[in-house]
């Protein structure tokens, strides 16, 4: 599709709390349980049709969770329409920081009242490892106005629904905004993209090789 929009997703959360292989289940209906943690930032491209019908390009960024990649962090959510905000439910650590780390983070680049946001409690199929009730978590998502649903990256139990959930309100509130505004911010877009991502901050470029997308997803 010519001049077809792109549309940049984060997703951010402590080390460990399963991220990238949210992106991996997702894009590729796969699970690595030898994983390694993400270095910087890295990131995955994929088409999606959503319910207006029309097919979107997504960028999904997937962030380091360790404090040292704090700036690229920052950078990061300046272009982004989403974000996908991710703890464990078996890590009460993951799940504290939420506020006292992440909606500051959130907060330090865009307003969090101002983009959409899904909170995820990953790793649902640990229950028998469980420390956050679901209710803990929807409590938290009600305080800052969040949707939530908990997740396995592993059997893939609405991993599809929490990104569909994010896209489709990113895909909504950039449809309020007119031809002109959209064209301009995407040349903008791809301008930040280009200095802020793919020549500083990118450290895994080839991803895509290793994982395959089966076909393009609905929303």
């Amino acid at each position: 599709m010519l001049n077809q929009p792109l549309y940049p997703i984060s997703i951010i959360g402590d080390s460990s709390t399963g991220k990238t292989s949210l992106i991996i289940q997702f894009t590729s209906s796969k699970f690595d349980e030898k994983m390694s943690a993400t270095i910087g930032i890295d990131y995955f491209m994929e088409e999606v049709t959503c319910k207006d019908g029309n097919t979107y390009k997504i960028k999904i960024m997937d962030t380091a969770g360790q404090e040292q990649y704090h700036s690229m962090t920052l950078n990061m959510l300046k272009i982004c329409k989403g974000i996908l905000l991710v703890y464990s439910i078996t890590d009460k650590d993951s799940f504290n920081n939420l506020e006292s780390k992440w909606i500051n983070e959130i907060n330090d680049s865009v307003d969090v009242n101002n983009i959409p946001i899904v909170l995820i409690g990953n790793k649902k199929d640990l229950e028998d490892e469980r420390v956050i009730e679901e209710q803990s978590a929807r409590e938290f998502a009600n305080k800052f106005n969040l949707k939530f649903l908990e997740t396995s990256s592993k059997t893939g139990e609405n991993v599809d629904l929490a990104f569909k959930e994010l896209i489709n309100e990113v895909v909504k509130s950039k449809n309020n905004v007119n031809k002109n505004e959209i064209k301009n911010e995407n040349q903008n877009q791809n301008i930040n993209n280009n200095i802020n991502i793919n020549q500083t901050y990118i450290l895994k470029l080839d991803n895509q090789k290793m994982y395959k997308k089966q076909k393009k997803k609905g929303c």
